[in-house]
C-alpha cells in the first residue's frame, strides 16, 4: 500500500511549478508542463481532477 496522499491536480501543478516546470498548454482536462534541464526537455501531463490516483 502508498503512504501517498490523494491531492488535487492543481496542487500537483502547483508544487511542480516550484520545481521549475513550467505550463506549456491545457488540452481539455489535462495541463502539460515541461523544464530543461542540461539540454534535455522534460515533460509531465497532469489530470485536471478533483483527486489524483496513487499508484
Amino acid at each position: 500500500m502508498s503512504k501517498l496522499k490523494r491531492i488535487p491536480g492543481l496542487e500537483a501543478i502547483n508544487a511542480l511549478r516550484k520545481l521549475g516546470f513550467v505550463q506549456i498548454r491545457q488540452k481539455s482536462s489535462h495541463a502539460i508542463l515541461k523544464k530543461i534541464i542540461d539540454d534535455k526537455e522534460i515533460g509531465y501531463i497532469v489530470p485536471l481532477h478533483s483527486e489524483l490516483a496513487v499508484d
